[in-house]
C-alpha cells in the first residue's frame, strides 16, 4: 500500500446506517465523487466507519470493491440484504437506496469489521 493510502478511509454514517454495521451489513454504498472513487478506495485499506463526526466508530479493512452505473445493476451483483440487513425485500432496498445515492454512478465497497474476526 502507498504512502497514501496508510491514513484510514474515513465513512461518517448516520445513526441508522451506524447500527446495520453493526447488525451485518457488509457493503457501503456511496455516490461515486470526492474521495468516494476507485483510485482512493482499494482492498486492504483501513476504514473507521463512525457514527456521526464525533461518535463511536467501528473499524475495519476494504476486502472489496466494485463501481456499477446504475443501482439495478449494482442489486444484481450484491445480495441487497448485505446492504440494507433491515430491508424487507428487494423493492424496499430499492427504495433505500435512492435516498442515499439518488444518481447514477454508484461506488460500493465491502468492508471487514474487526469485530467479524
Amino acid at each position: 500500500m502507498s504512502k497514501k493510502f496508510d491514513k484510514r478511509l474515513f465513512v461518517p454514517l448516520n445513526k441508522e446506517a451506524f447500527k446495520w454495521f453493526k447488525h451485518g451489513k457488509k457493503w457501503e454504498v456511496r455516490k461515486l465523487k470526492g474521495q468516494y472513487n476507485p483510485n482512493n478506495i482499494c482492498t486492504g485499506r483501513r476504514v473507521e466507519l463512525r457514527k456521526g463526526y464525533n461518535g463511536t466508530s467501528l473499524w475495519g479493512n476494504v476486502t472489496n470493491v466494485r463501481v456499477f452505473d446504475d443501482y439495478e445493476k449494482l442489486f444484481d451483483s450484491i445480495d441487497f440484504k448485505h446492504i440494507f440487513p433491515f430491508a424487507d425485500s428487494l423493492n424496499h432496498a430499492k427504495t433505500l437506496i435512492l435516498n442515499y445515492v439518488n444518481q447514477n454512478e454508484i461506488i460500493a465497497f465491502k468492508i471487514k469489521l474487526d469485530i467479524d474476526e
